[in-house]
């Protein structure tokens, strides 16, 4: 069966996450000392209203090699 890797920048729907094989590594958005992605989602105003709250301003970080690396092991652990 053919898997598909990629990152959240992906911008799927939930629907179609459902309905394919597909692995998302998450990206990450840091505010501050906070840092938010997948598994610590913040809602579109939250995050604004963090923004206005705050001198620091957000930056993104692209998903780590490690978050791919756990994403290969599971798909190779399907194939065993």
């Amino acid at each position: 069966m053919l898997h598909i890797v990629t990152d959240s920048g992906a911008d799927l729907s939930a629907n179609q996450k459902k309905d394919l094989p597909i692995h998302i590594a998450p990206l990450r958005i840091v505010l501050g000392n906070e840092h938010f992605d997948e598994e610590n989602a913040i809602t579109p105003e939250a995050f604004y209203q963090k923004m206005t709250s705050s001198s620091d301003y957000p930056t993104t970080s692209q998903a780590s090699a490690g978050d791919f690396a756990k994403i290969y092991r599971k798909i190779a652990a399907l194939w065993r």
